[in-house]
């Protein structure tokens, strides 16, 4: 697992955009977050995100890696997006839903 503080650095990136409710790991707030990261070995295994959107359906979940430097985003579908090296660009315009090259 990564450090807690870059989990949480990047938790905060994903915070600056007013319209993104970010949850810091799984919890009872969950059900209104929009976003909610999770750290785990492998970004690939979706028991846990899969848990969390089956308890708040609108919810995604970003599950990152023990490097630190790969994500997946897991929507309800469940569907998993890989988003390769991490930016602050890349992650907000995937969290959008967007191309990265259209993020602001």
């Amino acid at each position: 697992m990564q450090p807690p503080v870059l989990h949480s650095l990047l938790a905060s990136m994903l915070a600056t955009d007013p319209q993104v409710r970010v949850l810091d790991e799984a919890g009872p707030g969950c059900a209104d977050a929009d976003v909610v990261v999770l750290s785990q070995a492998d970004p690939a295994n979706e028991a846990e995100p899969v848990s969390i959107m089956l308890r708040s359906p609108r919810c995604r979940v970003l599950s990152l890696g023990a490097d630190a430097r790969r994500a997946v985003l897991y929507e309800l579908r469940p569907h998993r997006t890989p988003l390769g090296e991490l930016s602050r660009r890349a992650l907000l315009a995937a969290v959008h839903g967007e191309p990265a090259g259209e993020a602001a």
